[in-house]
């Protein structure tokens, strides 16, 4: 493994990496967009493993397990000590099996014993909301895996039903994922005869051209209602892909911060000991064939996010909220 890593770590790029099996298979989660096990969000946090968030519909939400509460230990193993890699490994297990739980909750005078059945859990990559009194739909993508296209359109699909009169795409610290998924939810906002999605060159050297990769159509298909695009440092690679398009073809203008700056493709090669390598083969081009540059996509409309935001304070949201409301 360190010969591995070593050999990669010298590579000239900076996203070629070798993955050992225990990362390779987090990685390979969150790009399958399920996982077997209980349905939480949970981390280390002062020394205690805290749940963040119950995935609706989860077994966790079954059982009646709330944020904030406080797994203490799983099958009798205490986490006091505990790496957050080991607590989740003993949290996760087979569709079918059962984790006993100890739990401390606020308002308990003991901690709670609650045993949950383990099962394939689909977890949630884009959210959905309503903001300006319901006038606009506020659409979250965390990445493009295998369940985003799927949700996007669920989500376009409660759009439409509330009637909403704009949407705002929030592309804020999506590091990327499958460049299939970009091009589907460009094809969700933009139909697929206006151009490609993007250009590709394999060729950084050899000036042999670029090759054009197609918008894909298809699902709940949105041309019209007003859209604005929120960006940030951590938009990154295949979300620079769609943001770089849409604005490119004059569907909606971009706000908030620069991008990332990832215009590199990776191709993954998986080894037998469920270790992977992803070495970068190729460059991606927006739809006017301009790369994407290494101090990333400059916003049409430039939002600082304040140095220290309250829960209740988004200015870059609220820009893009007045954009689209306006109709431009």
């Amino acid at each position: 493994n360190g010969a591995l890593r070593g050999m990669t770590d010298g590579l000239s790029d900076d996203y070629s990496a070798f993955f050992a099996p225990p990362e390779q298979a987090t990685l390979a989660e969150q790009l399958a967009g399920e996982v077997e096990g209980i349905g939480v969000y949970a981390l280390l946090r002062e020394g205690r493993f805290v749940i963040e968030s119950v995935i609706p519909d989860s077994p966790a939400a079954e059982a009646g397990l709330r944020a904030g509460d406080v797994i203490a230990a799983a099958d009798g193993t205490s986490f006091d000590g505990i790496t957050s890699e080991t607590a989740l490994g003993l949290i996760r297990g087979p569709a079918g099996s059962t984790v006993t739980l100890s739990v401390v909750r606020a308002g308990e005078a003991a901690p709670l014993t609650i045993e949950v059945e383990r099962r394939a859990v689909s977890f949630p990559v884009v959210h959905y909301e309503v903001a300006a009194e319901g006038r606009v739909a506020v659409i979250r993508a965390t990445i493009f895996n295998d369940k985003t296209t799927e949700q996007l359109d669920g989500a376009l699909a409660r759009a439409e039903a509330d009637g909403v009169d704009g949407i705002v795409l929030d592309l804020r610290h999506n590091g990327g994922g499958w460049v299939v998924g970009a091009r589907e939810m460009i094809g969700r906002f933009v139909p697929a005869d206006r151009g490609p999605a993007l250009h590709e060159d394999e060729h950084a050297v050899a000036d042999d051209g670029l090759r054009e990769e197609t918008i894909l159509g298809g699902g709940q298909e949105t041309f019209d209602i007003p859209l604005a695009v929120l960006v940030d440092g951590g938009t990154a690679s295949a979300a620079e892909i769609v943001a770089g398009a849409l604005r490119h073809y004059g569907r909606a203008k971009l706000v908030g911060s620069p991008t990332f700056g990832k215009g590199l493709v990776q191709i993954v090669h998986d080894l037998e000991d469920g270790s992977s390598v992803r070495v970068t083969v190729a460059e991606w081009f927006t739809p006017d064939e301009r790369p994407i540059p290494a101090s990333g996509l400059v916003p049409d409309l430039p939002v600082d996010p304040p140095a220290d935001p309250a829960a209740d304070q988004d200015p870059q949201l609220d820009r893009a909220l007045d954009l689209v409301l306006a109709g431009d």
